[in-house]
């Protein structure tokens, strides 16, 4: 991962949160096949054997990388079973066969394996494939092809205390709303957008978005209805009469669209009608949906959907859903344990629970933190400290230097009652080069306003608002699709 890609991973996981053990192995190492294995930030130094890449796959020594990881192994000679067992996990399975049994929080389950473990007769030991072991005893494995290694981490050794050390934020996540129950939804946007697009087209382009949506949710099942209209009547009266000739046609076609939505959270099916499908492609009728599997997209991007969208459905945990996405992680190098520890340092520092200051009156406690760049730089230069960072590394230096052309301030008020949100205020202003950034964001558990405005005076100017309001109905979402109507597959579609 390049510096900027490593930048890029500190600012996901600030944005993220405003919504280890060191391994030695004693003994002479294996000579080396090239291929390298990582945890938790340390390299894995094999005694008798080296890993081997099989089919695309890197295969390792099984007792040393599963007690590296934690957990207690145990071979049986007779029926050549491996048996590992790690707090309440325990998994099993024989050598030469692909089926791998995991018990956990005592419910069993069954998973194949891409590489079978085998024994390699030059140094008679048993090797299985290190991305599956990782995986399932829940840690994020990725691959950096530049250094020939697969990294291993252990997300808990890095956020297992987020709850406690960012309780504040993390009753953004939490409120008395019954998850069980069913809500009606309603919601608007208007969206006012100029781009400065005069070498191109002569003029500037001045065009509005607005829509509203309603619709009923339980879980994660939905049934939706979105409008949407697109307004550019101040960009057509100053073309020419030839230019609005060639455009209006456009237009036309996104004017006024309106689509329902229907999807089942448990399977991860989502169904689309529009009539704009047909106005894209007159071969469909009017009654056409058009179907897709969120978790199969995601799949194909290496991310795995089904347990943040499982999460969403029960009380959220800050530290769930942080070792979630490093368990779901596909890309990353030998330096993201570091920089994911380092970040999430930095995080705690600048907006944990220490930096708020708090308040109670009569029930209600209100707790604020107000900060600016100023607050950036001490909490960079304490995480530097307590981390042993050397400050003039180039990782280091080029943040030092892409802090200093930022600046912004943002202040932050969350509301609690009996340990639970009451209401909540984010409004922020950041200037970065020639782009300007002001964003306000207010609510409480069932509604939220949204004002936000960009300015970049090269490009473009636009301003958002939106709302949404929740609230408590005995409806459910009506999943099904009209009798009659013809599916089609999205995927197949795009093949075409």
């Amino acid at each position: 991962m390049g510096k900027k890609l490593r930048k890029l991973l500190l600012i996901a996981l600030v944005l993220v949160l405003v919504l280890s053990s060191s391994v030695m192995v004693f003994g002479a190492p294996a000579p080396s096949s090239g291929i390298n294995v990582q945890y938790n930030g340390q390299q894995i130094s094999f005694k008798d054997a080296s890993p081997k890449l099989i089919e695309g796959r890197t295969m390792v020594p099984f007792r040393q990388i599963l007690e590296t990881m934690g957990a207690k192994v145990e071979y049986d000679q007779n029926s050549k079973t491996i048996t590992a067992t790690r707090d309440d996990m325990q998994f099993s399975f024989a050598i030469g066969g692909t089926d791998i049994n995991i018990t956990e929080n005592g419910k069993l389950i069954t998973r194949k394996m891409d590489v079978a473990p085998f024994i390699d007769k030059s140094t008679n030991r048993t090797y299985v494939p290190a991305r599956f072991m990782a995986e399932s005893m829940n840690y994020g494995v990725c691959w950096d092809q530049t250094e020939k290694t697969a990294v291993i981490i252990a997300p808990e050794s890095i956020f297992a205390d987020a709850d406690q050390d960012f309780s504040i934020l993390s009753m953004m996540m939490t409120s008395n709303v019954d998850l069980e129950k069913s809500y009606q939804t309603t919601g608007s946007f208007k969206a006012d957008i100029t781009t400065y697009m005069t070498d191109m087209i002569g003029n500037d382009m001045v065009f509005s978005l607005a829509g509203n949506m309603s619709g009923i949710q339980q879980k994660n099942n939905v049934d939706m209805l979105m409008n949407m209209n697109i307004n550019a009547d101040k960009t057509i009266a100053a073309m020419t009469a030839e230019d609005q000739a060639q455009i209006m046609p456009l237009l036309d076609m996104v004017k006024d669209i309106s689509m329902q939505i229907k999807m089942n959270g448990d399977s991860g099916d989502l169904f689309m009608n529009s009539k704009i499908f047909a106005t894209l492609d007159p071969t469909m009728a009017a009654d056409t949906w058009l179907k897709m599997n969120i978790y199969n997209s995601y799949d194909e991007m290496g991310i795995d959907l089904r347990p943040m969208m499982k999460m969403s459905t029960s009380k959220p945990s800050l530290s769930e859903l942080l070792q979630t996405m490093v368990t779901s992680m596909n890309t990353g190098d030998v330096n993201t344990y570091k920089d994911m520890k380092m970040a999430y340092v930095l995080m705690k520092n600048l907006i944990g629970d220490e930096a708020f200051k708090s308040d109670t009156a009569g029930t209600i406690t209100t707790n604020t933190l107000n900060l600016d760049k100023n607050d950036l730089l001490a909490a960079v230069a304490k995480t530097v400290l307590s981390e042993g960072v050397n400050l003039k590394d180039a990782d280091m230096e080029s943040f030092m230097e892409m802090i200093q052309t930022v600046d912004f301030n943002a202040d932050i008020l969350i509301r609690e009652k009996a340990d639970t949100l009451y209401s909540y205020s984010l409004q922020s202003a950041i200037s970065l080069e020639d782009m300007l950034l002001d964003m306000k964001i207010i609510g409480d558990p069932l509604s939220t306003d949204v004002v936000m405005t960009v300015n970049q005076p090269s490009m473009m100017k636009m301003s958002i608002t939106a709302k949404s309001v929740m609230s408590v109905t005995s409806k459910m979402p009506d999943l099904s699709i009209p009798a009659g109507a013809k599916i089609l597959d999205y995927n197949s579609l795009l093949m075409k």
